[in-house]
């Protein structure tokens, strides 16, 4: 899904207040908000409770059932943003130890967005006082984090999003290990991070899915490298892939479709709150899935643009996970003895 967040030379650290910097907040937009508990490891808003348990991630229903702190937030975000003028709340979801809400700014506001937020927060802070009997107590975390909606189509995927929350935490919770980032997976000369199946970097057969960007996807070539893959996968075959080439994420998504195993890789670490979403995160559920970061490339906020020596890293880390079974590749004047040393660099850690 396409957002607009903060860009730019930011501390590298995992934020839960992001905001999108150079934007009016007064504008008419489309924003999705996310607010935290001051207190995240004392839950205070709700309890996510299965309410069918399977072995199948997919299958497992879950909901958050509030507190009743939780009902009195639910109640004042109703009450507050359907009184605030030229908004219009379209939908609240509520989390154990954090709210996630949708609002529509249909006109410009005299206020900035934040004006009105800051007020709900204070509200709620009032009533937690009140039913805590803690007169300096907080109940939010200063700030918040918004995801601002520009395309079409976004809006329905945002609120599927949210409405499967509860069952997303469900399934982290009853398959723990595949959701922890794990640090420091001896490889080669050095390490990598991940998260998923680590497993996977153990299976006897790998196709490396390598695709030139010269290569269309309409292509007959790239039909007879979906083909290669498809014959490789029905051998049971994990699908090795830095997904830099369109048709890399191509045959990734491919590979996605038909719920092959798929090791793929990225130029940016885990921060510590990293989680998959999207098709990513049943992936993990079911195993099928292994991301993996050299750790020497540190990790960066926002979009994290691929450079070619960084293409050339990933490249070569995928034919070394193929081993025997690794793509023919040309590096264009990189020679064997310099991409090893950048190799290598990318897989110690980072000093700090």
């Amino acid at each position: 899904m396409f957002t607009k967040q903060m860009k730019g030379n930011f501390p590298m650290r995992h934020s839960m207040n992001r905001r999108y910097h150079n934007w009016n907040y007064t504008s008419p937009a489309i924003y999705m908000i996310t607010i935290t508990q001051e207190n995240r490891r004392l839950p205070l808003l709700g309890k996510v409770i299965v309410d069918k348990h399977s072995n199948i991630p997919e299958e497992i229903l879950a909901h958050c059932e509030p507190t009743r702190l939780g009902k009195i937030v639910w109640k004042t975000w109703k009450d507050m943003m359907n009184s605030f003028p030229g908004i219009r709340p379209l939908y609240f979801q509520l989390m154990e130890e954090h709210i996630h809400f949708i609002l529509q700014v249909m006109q410009f506001l005299e206020r900035p967005l934040g004006k009105h937020i800051a007020a709900f927060k204070a509200r709620c802070t009032q009533q937690f006082r009140q039913l805590y009997n803690s007169p300096t107590g907080s109940l939010f975390a200063r700030g918040f984090q918004d995801t601002i909606l520009f395309r079409k189509g976004q809006l329905p995927r945002m609120f599927n999003y949210l409405k499967d929350n509860p069952r997303r935490l469900a399934v982290k919770r009853l398959f723990p290990d595949l959701f922890r980032v794990t640090r420091y997976i001896p490889f080669d000369t050095g390490f990598l991070n991940g998260i998923g199946n680590c497993f996977l970097l153990q299976a006897p057969y790998f196709y490396q899915a390598q695709v030139s960007r010269s290569i269309e996807v309409s292509s007959v070539d790239f039909q007879r490298k979906s083909d290669e893959m498809a014959e490789a996968v029905s051998q049971n075959a994990v699908v090795v892939s830095p997904c830099i080439s369109p048709g890399e994420k191509e045959l990734a998504k491919i590979a996605f479709q038909h719920q092959a195993p798929l090791i793929a890789l990225r130029n940016n670490d885990f921060p510590p709150l990293y989680k998959p979403s999207g098709a990513y995160f049943d992936a993990c559920a079911n195993g099928r899935l292994l991301l993996l970061a050299p750790p020497g490339l540190g990790y960066q906020m926002g979009h994290r643009k691929l450079t070619r020596t960084e293409a050339c890293i990933l490249n070569s880390i995928a034919q070394k996970i193929c081993g025997d079974f690794a793509a023919d590749i040309s590096y264009h004047g990189l020679v064997p003895a310099e991409l090893e040393k950048l190799v290598a660099s990318s897989l110690q850690p980072p000093t700090h």
